[in-house]
């Protein structure tokens, strides 16, 4: 996970959520680095709010975790909710 931090962290992408307890290393590498248009949350139910007061239009967010995370729970919610 902190490999991907290193991937992530010279990316054009707006801000980065991530979601589980495996991707608290891609958060902390993050923010360890300087980097600060990101959140970490412990599981998709607690995304929602955040989320809804995040977006604008045109933004780039990658959201890294796990299938077990129900991250196809969120890209519905972003769809239904745009």
């Amino acid at each position: 996970h902190e490999e991907i931090g290193k991937l992530l962290f010279d990316s054009n992408i707006d801000f980065i959520i991530t979601v589980g307890n495996e991707t608290k290393y891609t958060d902390r590498y993050l923010k360890n680095m300087g980097h600060t248009k990101l959140m970490h949350f412990d599981n998709e139910k607690d995304t929602y709010e955040y989320i809804s007061n995040l977006l604008k239009s045109g933004d780039i967010i990658l959201f890294k975790g796990s299938h077990g995370m129900h991250l196809s729970n969120i890209v519905t919610y972003l769809l239904k909710n745009k």
